[in-house]
């Protein structure tokens, strides 16, 4: 049996009878078992259209003897019995399921991604997720589910943006300047950046955080101990991946903290991707 850890969200129609009924639904699909569910919290509309009504969230830790894709397949089901109809990403929807965790387990796949790539930063995610999971520990980034919503008011206000084209990084920056964010840039594919250029970058920016933020001491160095401490890494780190590269090996170890793959080649996908990301982290 694996264990199965959901995310369920709701912002149309009767919400709270919705999310109670889906719940009663998970529990009665075959080779399945609701073990625990969340309380159900009020959250704002994150990356959609605006006026969208606001959110009921919560998190379900299921048991299931389902392969991942057969479990996909019934919560779909599931879904499409409450209503749910995909017309746009980040749209108003009936009833949304998401898989974001399968045990420690690591899937790629066109039909399922796990972890949830976005689940690592989203406060209306961790927050109901920490109530039933907290010590699950998320398998890319090493951290447990506590230590990520812990992150999310402790970090400093700093993003580290890794990849090219560099053009396209300092548009993007550009734009996060305005949400008051300092800024740590570097391509790892430039051979003339060294690695105490990119580290003399990177404190740069982070002390350019500090500086905004009067409370938190001098940085000594940038490791990060067994302890939380809220002085050493990004608050977010954004891959910009170009075609065919991949840059997940720059920041899946210990210590990184949250972290975002986009595709480096629409720049207007990238900024709504990061708007709705900071959005998702207060």
């Amino acid at each position: 049996m694996a264990r199965v850890l959901l995310a369920l969200g709701s912002n149309l129609g009767e919400r709270a009878e919705t999310l109670r009924a889906a719940l009663a639904a998970l529990d009665e699909l075959p080779r399945c078992r609701l073990e625990q569910a969340s309380a159900l919290h009020e959250t704002a509309p994150i990356g959609g259209a605006s006026g969208q009504p606001g959110y009921l969230n919560a998190a379900a830790v299921l048991e299931t003897s389902l392969e991942s894709l057969a479990l996909l397949d019934r919560l779909q089901e599931v879904e499409r019995r409450f209503g749910r109809v995909r017309l746009e990403t980040w749209g108003p929807r009936t009833l949304d399921l998401d898989v974001l965790l399968i045990d420690d387990r690591i899937i790629d796949t066109p039909r399922l991604v796990v972890p949830h790539p976005r689940m690592s930063f989203r406060r209306f995610v961790l927050a109901p997720a920490v109530e039933v999971a907290a010590d699950w520990l998320h398998p890319q980034v090493g951290w447990s589910l506590r230590r990520l919503l812990a992150w999310l008011d402790l970090a400093p206000r700093y993003v580290a943006i890794v990849g090219g084209p560099t053009a396209a990084a300092r548009e993007v920056a550009g734009q996060l300047q305005q949400s008051g964010l300092a800024l740590w840039i570097t391509d790892p594919t430039d051979s003339a950046m060294s690695t105490d250029a990119i580290e003399a970058a990177r404190r740069e920016a982070l002390h350019a955080a500090l500086d905004a933020q009067p409370d938190v001491s001098h940085v000594s160095d940038f490791r990060l101990a067994d302890t939380l401490d809220p002085k050493l890494e990004p608050r977010l780190t954004v891959l910009l991946e170009p075609a065919g590269q991949q840059l997940t090996e720059l920041v899946t170890r210990p210590g990184r903290g949250p972290w975002l793959r986009l595709e480096a080649r629409d720049r207007a996908a990238i900024l709504r991707e990061l708007s709705a990301a900071l959005a998702a982290m207060q």
